[in-house]
């Protein structure tokens, strides 16, 4: 998730602007939806609000109503990219033709007042056809134009094709700039995209989950244990009631399943154990190596379900060896509550270690 927090860590290390989670339209009249992506979630003065949305009148209503209630967003951008099966059953995102996308542009063009509208897309069949649905999409009201460069059947997988956005970036010209996105992992590959394409900026997702620090300085530390616990400082000043754990504990993955799985198939049980940030933190001190560096992402399962189900309670802090006797707790059968207490008596006196 790109949540305010983790949105809050990448802005220190030289992004300029960053997207929100994608709002479905489908959730967005559950009140507990909208307090939790919107109202918690969205105030910073560079965040981009996308949403997944297949009908206009809906698309209109929902981008009236971010710009009326978040004050500091300076764009609705409109996801024409999502090529995932929610997006099929929804009917929105690279699902929408060419003329159902415009129409929904218009609209919210014509529903904002103060901010702008955005566009993503992903490349069509010819270089020629990705310019010339840009090209509509500008007409209709778009702003800006970030395109991915695989197609939709590509999903994620294989190189990107920065031709196809190139020749949209010549197409456009002065109309409105445009964004690359795909095969961008380092910050060389930043250099190397605006340098063959043209284009005015880049956008990155899994590569920024592994590496925050992406479009730093290269004289800035890529520590994994310093930017982790750099993240975790900003969960818990200044938003710890907004974020939810589950969201912390996988951006932790991404950071540490890129830079050392190895690690991570030892550490994950005790990560998924841990009941509050400062129990968190704790792991992080303990368990990864300072001089353990961002590495990018080979894997798209970044931020996989752990198998362990915890029970979400509120918590005083903890003591690690607390969290390591509630991970072996879990790890054997229930037993009865005088069992149960004796094992707890017998843990207290004892050091753990953990394999």
């Amino acid at each position: 998730q790109s949540e305010c927090a983790f949105r809050e860590l990448i802005y220190r290390y030289g992004c300029d602007l960053a997207y929100s989670p994608m709002l479905l339209a489908s959730e967005m009249k559950k009140k507990d939806y909208w307090h939790q992506y919107v109202e918690l979630d969205i105030g910073d003065s560079r965040c981009v609000v996308q949403l997944g949305v297949g009908d206009a009148a809906i698309a209109g209503d929902m981008a009236r109503r971010i710009e009326q209630n978040c004050v500091g967003v300076v764009a609705i951008d409109l996801n024409l990219g999502c090529p995932e099966r929610t997006a099929e059953r929804g009917h929105f995102g690279s699902f929408l033709n060419a003329r159902e996308a415009c129409i929904i542009v218009r609209t919210i063009a014509q529903a904002l007042r103060r901010i702008v509208v955005t566009v993503k897309i992903r490349i069509q069949e010819t270089p020629e056809a990705t310019a010339r649905y840009a090209l509509e999409l500008v007409r209709s009201g778009a702003c800006c134009v970030a395109i991915h460069g695989r197609s939709q059947k590509q999903k994620s997988v294989g190189p990107a094709n920065w031709d196809h956005i190139a020749t949209t970036v010549s197409a456009l010209r002065t109309l409105a700039p445009v964004f690359c996105n795909g095969n961008i992992r380092s910050r060389k590959d930043v250099e190397t995209a605006l340098t063959i394409t043209g284009a005015a900026g880049v956008m990155v997702a899994e590569a920024l989950l592994a590496i925050p620090t992406l479009f730093a300085p290269t004289s800035r530390s890529t520590s994994v244990q310093l930017i982790s616990l750099e993240y975790l400082n900003i969960c818990k000043t200044h938003a710890s009631s907004l974020v939810p754990l589950t969201w912390i504990r996988a951006h932790l993955l991404a950071l540490l399943l890129a830079a050392d799985e190895n690690l991570v198939v030892n550490f994950a049980e005790l990560l998924f154990a841990a009941l509050t940030i400062d129990e968190l933190v704790i792991l992080i001190r303990r368990f990864v190596p300072p001089e353990l560096h961002c590495a990018s992402p080979v894997r798209r399962d970044l931020l996989s379900d752990h198998s362990l189900e915890i029970q979400m309670v509120s918590a005083t802090e903890q003591e690690l060896s607390d969290i390591v006797l509630r991970v072996q707790l879990l790890a054997v059968p229930k037993k009865d509550n005088a069992a149960a207490q004796t094992d707890r008596e017998m843990s207290s006196s004892s050091d753990f270690t953990v394999v």
